[in-house]
């Protein structure tokens, strides 16, 4: 997100069942292969997408392509 700012810690909870959970991660200078978990409201199962971002000429990482991981 556009929040460089805000330490990823600020958006877990950890006293409740997590709501988002990073499952893998490489990186290189100028990409990211991550794969999420996430889970809203009352969803009965979590949604899990692998997500590949690339770094543009002023250094911002941006979404090349996202997917559902089953």
């Amino acid at each position: 997100a556009g929040h460089r700012h805000v330490p990823l810690y600020c958006f877990l909870r950890m006293r409740h069942r997590p709501l988002f959970r990073v499952m893998a991660m490489e990186s290189s200078l100028t990409r990211v292969d991550i794969t999420v978990e996430y889970q809203f409201g009352a969803a009965s199962c979590p949604t899990r997408e692998r997500f590949m971002l690339q770094r543009d000429l002023a250094g911002d990482m941006k979404i090349e392509s996202r997917r559902d991981v089953r």
